[in-house]
């Protein structure tokens, strides 16, 4: 009995288990392949179809991408914001996605989406979680050259939250 239990789990519970993140990932490579080549349209339909009818659980590559292309594209933040907030609360509760989504993508949107709004307080919230991965990926010998990628950002958010005038863009 042990053993039938054993190929049930591992032949056949397990790949339907993780069958719906493998294909997020899939459809994740869809929206990227299309936005590279600014089919925005067809990329916000195709993450949109897919945000609605997939598990929460499952859903938090797809937020980061619909919150990137909010910020990036549409430089609607108050939207985008949402989106970063919506994959934010799925990874904290799926810390797993790691490798799917990046945090330091997630947290900095958020923090320069707040800013963006005027919400200091937000901004220096996200900044807060953002910095903590930055200096963790930074002393790790293997993810130093991951972070150094955010310099720049990390950069500017420091001197959005130390500056009370008004946000530079």
């Amino acid at each position: 009995m042990a053993k039938i239990f054993k190929i049930l789990l591992t032949k056949i519970l397990a790949p339907l288990y993780f069958l719906e993140a493998f294909k997020v990932l899939s459809v994740l490579k869809q929206i990227e392949g299309l936005e590279k080549n600014n089919n925005y349209e067809q990329a916000v339909t195709l993450r949109s179809t897919w945000l609605s009818k997939i598990k929460r659980k499952n859903s938090a590559p797809l937020w980061l991408s619909e919150a990137k292309y909010l910020f990036h594209q549409k430089m609607d933040y108050l939207n985008a914001i949402n989106a970063f907030e919506k994959a934010i609360s799925v990874y904290s509760e799926q810390p797993l996605h790691f490798g799917s989504i990046n945090p330091l993508d997630m947290y900095y949107g958020a923090s320069a989406c707040a800013i963006m709004l005027g919400n200091r307080e937000r901004g220096t919230e996200y900044y807060n979680e953002f910095a903590v991965y930055y200096e963790e990926f930074a002393i790790n010998n293997g993810l130093n050259a991951y972070s150094s990628v955010y310099s720049e950002q990390k950069k500017w958010i420091e001197e959005q939250l130390d500056d009370k005038r008004k946000v530079t863009y």
